[in-house]
């Protein structure tokens, strides 16, 4: 992505935590933590369609900007790696939420439904991928 567009995206979600909403519940109907996306660690930014939704993978789960607002979709979980194919299809990898009956890790999963449930495809228990920059650390740059 060139900088300037990296620039932008990265405005965008800093402008976009301040209207955030609060988690609800997840996906089994138990009551999560209470996070806003200025409280949660950002993994990756999305947007797999010129002018569809954008999607934030978080340490505390998916985030979904549409018609100017920003709130938390599907299980409560560490999206890591994270990765739109299209609206609907998501990949990532990362770790379980409480209440979740993914193996740590989790390998890699998939959602078919934009992040509402989330299936098992491979490595489950076995591997963490994690995006390039989380892998560099906190003192390292690329």
């Amino acid at each position: 992505m060139r900088p300037r567009a990296w620039f932008s995206l990265s405005a965008a979600v800093v402008l976009l935590a301040g209207c955030s909403s609060p988690a609800g519940e997840d996906s089994s109907g138990t009551s999560e933590t209470v996070v806003t996306l200025d409280q949660t660690h950002v993994h990756s930014v999305d947007r797999p369609e010129p002018g569809g939704p954008i999607l934030v993978g978080t340490h505390d789960g998916l985030w979904v900007q549409k018609d100017g607002e920003l709130t938390q979709s599907g299980p409560v979980m560490d999206l890591m790696g994270f990765s739109a194919v299209d609206e609907t299809t998501l990949r990532a990898s990362g770790h379980p939420g409480e209440n979740s009956d993914f193996l740590e890790p989790m390998g890699l999963i998939e959602s078919t439904d934009g992040g509402q449930t989330w299936t098992p495809l491979s490595r489950q228990g076995e591997s963490d991928f994690l995006p390039v920059g989380d892998q560099l650390g906190p003192d390292r740059r690329f």
